[in-house]
């Protein structure tokens, strides 16, 4: 994915004032420069743990680094920074506090959502995360140590708010969905819905990133994006009324930090650190910072997602 570098104030003005501006109202909704951004403090507080620090496989100890897939187009849990270079979010900023409780520096790597499982199997990546669903089929390719609970909203324009009121309402029309995502077989299930009550199927469209599915939206390719619900908020947030967070909250699962299936020492320790920045409070800061603290949870859990 390309993302530009137009001004996201200027690009939320014209959604507004004009559909044909979805190109750039796409990038100005995925960047969030326009979003408040925590300023770094001087010095963290966040003290390394020998004991789960002693956890981790020896490469990545010798190496003093943990390599990291995330991306940078799902606010607020992963966007760019004002600087449109620095990847910034809650999910960074939580991965990058788990490498100092460990004793290693984060190195965070953009990779696309579908490619994150396959990543880490062939050993490019350490650990992932990027809103993904902890899932009993996933969870027979990766082990997951969750970290947030969420679930699946619309997202239409605002005009079509009363219209498609829950997903029911869309047989018959096209719905975006980010590939790879639990949103495709929600899509999926309930197009089938539509069909076995007498009903048009549901036109399930795959893009490949949030910026695709929200210009489809906008352009009116597709009625509705169905996607994860922090993400749907802050996009309906952002757009100065032009598009709507609509329907009930749906398919609540917790969001999980992905690591190699037999790496058991490695999960105990990204499962550890976790644990105690919710302990200290730390998890919740960050969470706080944006806006996130309805997802929040208490406990640390290895592959709780059925």
């Amino acid at each position: 994915m390309t993302l530009t570098t137009h001004s996201p104030k200027l690009a939320l003005r014209r959604i507004a004032a004009a559909a044909t501006a979805a190109a750039m109202l796409a990038a100005g909704l995925a960047a969030c420069s326009n979003s408040p951004e925590p300023k770094p403090e001087d010095a963290s507080s966040i003290v390394r743990d020998d004991a789960l620090a002693a956890l981790l496989p020896a490469d990545i100890q010798d190496a003093g680094t943990l390599r990291v897939a995330t991306s940078d187009d799902y606010p607020p849990l992963e966007m760019l920074a004002e600087d449109n270079k620095t990847i910034t979010g809650a999910e960074p900023e939580l991965i990058t506090a788990i490498g100092e409780v460990l004793g290693v520096k984060a190195e965070l790597t953009k990779v696309a959502f579908d490619s994150l499982i396959s990543g880490i199997q062939a050993d490019r990546f350490d650990i992932a995360i990027q809103a993904m669903l902890d899932t009993a089929e996933r969870q027979e390719q990766v082990t997951f140590v969750d970290y947030f609970n969420t679930s699946t909203t619309m997202l239409v324009k605002s005009e079509n708010a009363k219209k498609f009121t829950e997903l029911d309402a869309l047989c018959g029309q096209a719905i975006a969905v980010e590939s790879g995502t639990g949103q495709v077989d929600i899509a999926a299930e309930q197009s089938q819905t539509c069909v076995d009550s007498g009903e048009a199927a549901i036109s399930v469209l795959e893009f490949p990133d949030t910026v695709a599915c929200l210009q489809s939206v906008v352009t009116g390719r597709t009625q509705a994006f169905l996607g994860g619900t922090p993400t749907i908020a802050f996009q309906a947030d952002k757009s100065d009324g032009a598009l709507v967070a609509t329907g009930t909250p749906m398919n609540l699962k917790p969001y999980g930090i992905l690591i190699p299936k037999d790496d058991d020492k490695l999960a105990e320790a990204v499962q550890g650190a976790l644990q105690k920045l919710m302990d200290d409070g730390t998890y919740d800061e960050i969470l706080a910072k944006y806006g996130l603290q309805d997802g929040s949870i208490s406990e640390a859990t290895i592959n709780g997602g059925k």
